[in-house]
């Protein structure tokens, strides 16, 4: 019979047509029907379910006075209570909503029944909201004005139990719950307010002292202006709990009126709110985080609103795309920014990821159009569709920029599709440069030879020379034979010339820079290039600077000169002509004449050379000749000497019409007075044959070590003579000289170690190296030492050794 009784009484509940609902002790929906589903509806978007909490339900600032009429209903009570259904922005139809408790067949409370009366149930108009109507509306169904206090705290009938029942009520909310005067002075708090705060009642009655410091001049502001206008007060804080630590909450409370209007005072709650406040800065943090790491990865985000077709992104996403404005734009927009062979399927790509039944993943890669030129960017789109009821809201995702990727792409393809001819051409570079490199290789075993010859050559032409200054000062004086001396000793002069231009093919013979005058040295190289080109290339000359004075080594410029002139042999199979000109100034820009360098050009009438080769002319190793014809190394060497010497190079050369080649040099005023030098010779004569002294002469050429040694003993000095450099030392060692003659290239011991042992015994021992090699480096890091370069002659010699003495 009482199944019978309840499903009969819950038929009746779930058919009306007014919202029904049912909570129990812990504020959970223990059953509605459908009315009250349609209500819902129009307050929250979420779905309504048994369990559902009711602050979830209804919006924030109308779940106090819900949880104090359900707890009055819990504690056994039944009434009416009118208000008016806020509904999200707007105000539902007036009326009263009616509580009861709900039993079970023992008697005991189990819920709170809630059913919803407008005012048309009671016959008067919704359209009239007074001060009046409200009131004829509490007394049409029995509602009295509350008495707010502690001792005579509110009472819908103003009976003692009443009372006694609505301190139950607030006594067992889950929430804090407080109560002011007409004043706004706090007339109640309930235990769980105590219990959190650890306060007791001889603290008072202010519910706001366990309020945050620095959240409290901001909540009592609120509610006094609240207060004033009789409004509803809404404010989030802290409040400090008895363990000291503060929690957010969020306090709400709504005035209480008579039945006159005048205001009664204000009932609020307050509920706890710090872990949705933590969520929604670990939110803010997260957002934060995930902004900063996708700018730093370049990485955009995007959602899509697949219903009202709108796009929305974040700023990189708005500048990868060029648009200029924060709005979302419509997908229309979108692909009008698009390469129009890429719109369809990214288009289609977007259809799969919204349908419900494909849900594909959102995978593109296509073109935007980068405004203000007609280029694109590469961007690559990823993104999943959010679905609800099996519809799709919204499309998620990120975009990256791939441009530079996709041109590493396109390189790899045009690579991979040119591999063949490129390994092809990358080995006969490399075989060119293996073959390049072994001539070089050889070119400088044969430099190597060269200078071995040039050194034992001089050598040669010392032990010549010094002989012959020997038997010049012993001759009688007879015309005829100092005649044949003197043609003797030019031969030597030109041998010597000789040895310095291998010394300078061979590259080691250091370079020279000093004052010297051009026309002899261009007489000299004509004749050095005629015997060198051979007869079927002409050579003619056009020297336009008598007694210019130019910054050079006279034997480098020789050979710069001769390898200027093979270039364009080479370049002039069938034969040709090369002519040679200097100008006492150069050129400039503007056509103006720059008179601090001096112009050498050599001009040919060869094949030319192209603006590519023109390029790469100067470069080392570069060569258009065949295998074993040339090093490359000619105009790179050229260019290098004329550089060390202050100057520059230039070259012209067009195809089938000869190729000019102009070195500048810097013009000096400085000369070389040989007439002086042959006076203050002179003044030096009688010192020479006043000398005296010990000299150790270590040579191991024993056609050179006697000539130095006759020489220096003709003057007076005392001569010991070591063939090695261990003899040397001990001479040095015995002797103590006055001053030491060292040859550098000697077996087992250069002429290095001679000097630096020597200096161990003698510190101040002064040194004088005589080499065929001029450029040692090793010579000139002995301190104080002299070198002469071999040949010289015995009077130079003489003047050295007593230079260094002294």
């Amino acid at each position: 019979m009482k199944a019978k009784e309840n499903s009969l009484w819950e038929s009746i509940a779930l058919s009306d047509p007014t919202p029904v609902s049912a909570f129990d002790h812990g504020f959970r929906l223990i059953a509605f029907n459908q009315a009250y589903r349609d209500e819902i509806k129009l307050i929250s978007r979420g779905a309504l379910k048994v369990g559902d909490r009711l602050c979830d339900l209804i919006p924030e600032d109308q779940c106090p006075d819900m949880l104090s009429n359900l707890s009055r209903a819990l504690a056994g009570e039944a009434f009416r209570e009118w208000g008016a259904q806020q509904r999200n922005e707007t105000v539902g139809p007036i009326g009263t909503i009616y509580f009861a408790p709900v039993r079970d067949v023992g008697g005991q409370i189990i819920g709170a029944f809630c059913r919803y009366e407008s005012l048309a149930q009671h016959g008067r108009s919704e359209d009239d909201p007074s001060r009046e109507h409200i009131a004829a509306a509490t007394n049409k169904t029995g509602m009295r004005p509350l008495a707010l206090g502690r001792e005579s705290f509110p009472a819908r009938t103003g009976s003692e139990e009443s009372v006694k029942r609505f301190q139950i009520m607030a006594e067992s909310a889950p929430v804090m719950m407080w109560a002011t005067d007409a004043d706004g002075k706090c007339a109640y708090l309930n235990r769980p307010w105590y219990e959190y705060t650890g306060k007791s009642e001889a603290d008072g009655f202010d519910w706001m002292s366990a309020i945050h410091p620095d959240d409290y001049d901001l909540a009592v502001r609120d509610f006094r202006y609240a207060q004033t206008h009789h409004q509803y007060y809404r404010n989030e804080c802290r409040i400090r709990g008895a363990d000291g630590i503060s929690r957010w909450m969020i306090c709400v409370a709504r005035p209480q009126f008579l039945g006159d209007g005048s205001i009664l005072g204000y009932v609020g709650a307050i509920i706890d709110i710090h872990d949705r406040v933590a969520a929604q800065e670990s939110i803010k943090r997260n957002e934060v985080q995930l902004r900063l790491a996708t700018d730093a990865a370049q990485i955009g985000l995007w959602e899509l609103d697949v219903a009202a077709k709108m796009l929305s992104c974040s700023s990189f996403v708005r500048s990868m795309f060029g648009i200029s404005h924060d709005n979302p734009i419509s997908t229309a927009e979108f692909y009008s920014l698009l390469h129009p062979d890429d719109v369809d399927h990214v288009r289609q790509a977007a259809t799969a990821a919204a349908d419900p039944v494909l849900r594909e993943l959102y995978d593109v890669e296509y073109r935007v159009t980068v405004k203000g030129n007609d280029t694109f960017r590469w961007i690559s789109a990823k993104g999943r569709g959010i679905f609800n009821k099996g519809e799709c809201e919204r499309v998620i995702g990120i975009v990256q920029d791939i441009t530079d990727k996709k041109s590493y792409e396109f390189e790899l393809k045009r690579l991979n599709e040119n591999l063949e001819f490129r390994v092809e051409e990358e080995l006969g570079r490399r075989i060119q440069a293996e073959d390049l490199l072994r001539q070089a290789r050889k070119m400088e075993a044969i430099g190597q030879v060269t200078g071995g010859i040039a050194h034992d050559f001089n050598n040669l032409l010392m032990a010549i020379r010094g002989n012959l200054e020997l038997i010049e000062l012993t001759l009688p004086k007879d015309d005829k034979l100092i005649s044949y001396l003197n043609n003797a000793i030019s031969a030597v002069d030109v041998g010597t010339k000789i040895t310095a231009q291998l010394l300078a093919f061979s590259r080691s013979q250091k370079i020279s820079v000093r004052p010297v005058e051009l026309t002899p040295v261009l007489v000299t190289a004509r004749d050095l290039i005629g015997n060198a080109l051979g007869p079927n290339i002409s050579i003619s000359m056009d020297l336009r600077s008598p007694a210019v004075w130019v910054l050079t080594d006279p034997e480098q410029l020789e050979l710069a000169l001769l390898n200027l002139a093979v270039n364009a042999r080479d370049a002039m199979p069938d034969g040709g002509s090369i002519r040679i000109e200097s100008a006492a100034s150069v050129r400039a820009n503007g056509g103006k004449r720059d008179e601090k360098f001096v112009c050498i050009s050599v001009n040919d009438t060869g094949s030319g050379m192209s603006p590519e080769v023109l390029k790469k002319a100067t470069e080392p190793f570069f060569t258009t000749k065949g295998i074993g014809k040339g090093t490359g190394l000619g105009l790179a060497q050229v260019y290098s000497f004329i550089r060390q010497c202050g100057g520059d190079m230039r070259l012209r050369s067009r195809v089938g019409e000869g190729t000019t080649v102009e070195l500048l040099l810097p013009r000096t005023s400085q000369q070389v007075d040989e007439g002086k030098d042959q006076e203050e010779c002179s003044a030096k004569d009688a010192v020479l044959h006043r000398a005296s002294g010990v000299v150790v002469i270590v040579d191991d050429d024993d056609h050179v070590r006697p000539a130095i040694a006759a020489a220096l003993e003709g003057i007076g000095f005392t001569v010991h003579q070591a063939a090695d450099g261990p003899s040397g030392i001990e001479l040095i060692r015995k002797t103590k000289p006055s001053v030491a003659i060292i040859d550098f290239v000697m077996p087992d011991t250069n002429g290095a170690e001679v000097a630096r042992a020597a200096h161990l015994i003698h510190p101040k021992l002064p040194i004088v190296f005589v080499s065929g090699y001029c450029d040692t480096e090793e010579l000139h890091q002995i301190p104080g030492a002299l070198v002469l370069g071999k040949p010289f002659t015995l009077d130079t010699l003489r003047r050295t050794v007593m230079s260094a003495i002294s």
